[in-house]
């Protein structure tokens, strides 16, 4: 999967309101299609917002997190599968992620700002890694 932001159409809305840009020009910064001082705004600015990256990520130690992203817009979660065993579940209503072993409750954070979320997959996918190793 591609990098990119998933924000909801809400604050892309803001976003093209407040800078004064077009929908497809939000989009194109957000699928990581343009690189520019305007598309790193927009990105950073959705980032501010509460959007959500997902996709390929460089990680320090080299390992990058694998995982499935399912969004359940129903009961407002994100599931990120990232094996059989091993799975973490965000509540985009309340903030709360939490991560399950054998669905088993293993680990839990209140509310993580999103520049934390991607050390918190590595850990989860360093965690799934313990059960296929």
């Amino acid at each position: 999967m591609d990098r990119q932001i998933i924000l909801s159409d809400e604050k892309k809305r803001e976003i093209t309101d407040t800078f004064g840009y077009s929908r497809q020009t939000v989009w194109a910064a957000l699928h990581y299609k343009t690189k520019s001082p305007v598309a790193n705004m927009i990105r950073k600015a959705a980032l501010e917002r509460g959007g959500i990256l997902i996709g390929e990520t460089k990680c320090p130690d080299g390992i990058t997190p694998h995982f499935e992203t399912v969004f359940h817009t129903a009961e407002n979660l994100m599931v990120q599968t990232f094996s059989d065993r091993v799975k973490l579940v965000a509540d985009l209503t309340t903030g709360l992620v939490t991560v399950y072993t054998d669905e088993e409750v293993v680990d839990t954070y209140d509310n993580p700002q999103i520049t934390e979320l991607s050390a918190i997959q590595q850990n989860v996918q360093h965690l799934a890694n313990q059960f296929t190793n």
